[in-house]
């Protein structure tokens, strides 16, 4: 039989140029050691994100023009028009041994996606979820795992690997099995008219736990 594979989700992965990715992860780390000294109430170890306007800070400019570049490449293979975008948010992400995130997705938003700054060898991935409810109505046993019977799905990734995915997309992070701090920078795209209005995140780090 001819198989037709209908109404796929794009994931995209950009792995940076060792040198480059070095550069920028060193900017960014040193950006966020700064900012938790500047956060009360915060110790070495505690799962944290900085405020969510990083795209202005011009530590990590070099960053945000390959976030752009991405999100210009993405946009053009989905034939989407419009009239400019933006990055409507972008916080970096501590996740000490232990931490991980509920399944979420980013309202608001066109785009979204994440750069590893630093990661665990093991574990620590960002898992999708299936969005169509209908599979889960009858779930056999399966004799293999492939991509027809999985309703969670990880995408290959390492330091320096840059992710865009739809920003409805179900998403979430295993937990971190290391004793070492996982490194995330995330982000959102959305289209200039929308985005200047209506796509700004509505959480604000206010130093507490998230």
């Amino acid at each position: 039989m001819q198989t037709f594979n209908l109404f796929p989700t794009p994931i995209w992965v950009r792995q940076l140029e060792p040198k480059r990715a070095e550069g920028i992860n060193r900017q960014a780390i040193d950006l966020i050691e700064r900012l938790r000294e500047e956060t009360p109430g915060v110790s070495p170890g505690d799962r944290w994100q900085t405020p969510n306007n990083l795209e202005t800070r011009p530590e990590l400019q070099d960053l945000i023009s390959i976030v752009n570049e991405c999100a210009q490449e993405a946009l053009s293979a989905l034939h989407v028009e419009h009239n400019g975008f933006l990055v409507t948010g972008c916080w970096a992400n501590i996740k000490p041994a232990g931490a991980g995130h509920v399944p979420h997705n980013h309202p608001n938003n066109y785009l979204s996606g994440v750069y590893y700054v630093r990661l665990p060898s093991r574990g620590g991935r960002i898992l999708f979820h299936d969005p169509r409810d209908q599979p889960y109505l009858i779930s056999p046993r399966t004799t293999g795992k492939n991509e027809y019977n999985c309703r969670i799905a990880g995408a290959p990734i390492r330091e320096g690997a840059l992710i865009f995915f739809p920003a409805w997309l179900v998403h979430s992070v295993e937990n971190n099995p290391e004793d070492m701090d996982r490194i995330s920078i995330s982000f959102n795209i959305m289209f200039k008219q929308f985005g200047e209005e209506i796509a700004r995140p509505l959480w604000k780090h206010d130093g507490a736990d998230p």
